[in-house]
C-alpha cells in the first residue's frame, strides 16, 4: 500500500505503524485494495465514515462499493510480527518482520548496517502532514 491522491480518491496509509489504509473519495463509486501477502482475508476489517461495515471481497481483493464523494473508508490489517531466517553469501541473517516490512536484519553488517528502523516497531503512526500532487492529466495504464 502507498500514499497517493488522485481525481478519484485520497489514499493514505499508515504502514508500517498501524496497518491502516485510508481512502477518501473524491469521485470513485467502489474502492478496492489487495490484500497484503500473509494476511488472512478473514482478518481484515473496513469501516465506511467510522462505521464498521462487513467488506466486499473479489478474489485477492477486498473493498466496498456504492460509494460516494467525502465518504471514508478504512481498510484495517493486523501487522504480525515475526523472525525469519535467511542466507546470503555464505552468511545466515536473521530478519525482523512487522507484517511485510523488514525492520530488522542481524547481523547489522560494518560498512553500511541496512533495515535498522527501530523507530518502524511503534505501533503510533506518525502526523501526515504531506501534500500529494495530482497530475493534470491522468496516465492511462
Amino acid at each position: 500500500w502507498f500514499s497517493r491522491d488522485t481525481h478519484a480518491v485520497r489514499v493514505h496509509r499508515s504502514m508500517p505503524y498501524e496497518g491502516n489504509l485510508e481512502v477518501r473519495v473524491h469521485r470513485a463509486p467502489a474502492v478496492y485494495v489487495r490484500v497484503p501477502e500473509g494476511v488472512d482475508p478473514t482478518e481484515v476489517r473496513t469501516m465506511l465514515n467510522h462505521q464498521e461495515k462487513p467488506p466486499q471481497r473479489v478474489g485477492a481483493y477486498v473493498g466496498l462499493s456504492g460509494l460516494a464523494q467525502g465518504d471514508v473508508l478504512t481498510v484495517s490489517v493486523p501487522l504480525k510480527r515475526r523472525v525469519t531466517k535467511e542466507t546470503a553469501a555464505g552468511t545466515e541473517y536473521t530478519i525482523e518482520w512487522k507484517g511485510n516490512t523488514v525492520v530488522g536484519v542481524s547481523p547489522k553488517g560494518t560498512l553500511e548496517p541496512l533495515y535498522q528502523r527501530e523507530d518502524f516497531l511503534s505501533d503510533q503512526a506518525p502526523p501526515d502532514e504531506a501534500d500529494y500532487y495530482i497530475p493534470a492529466q491522468e496516465v492511462a495504464w
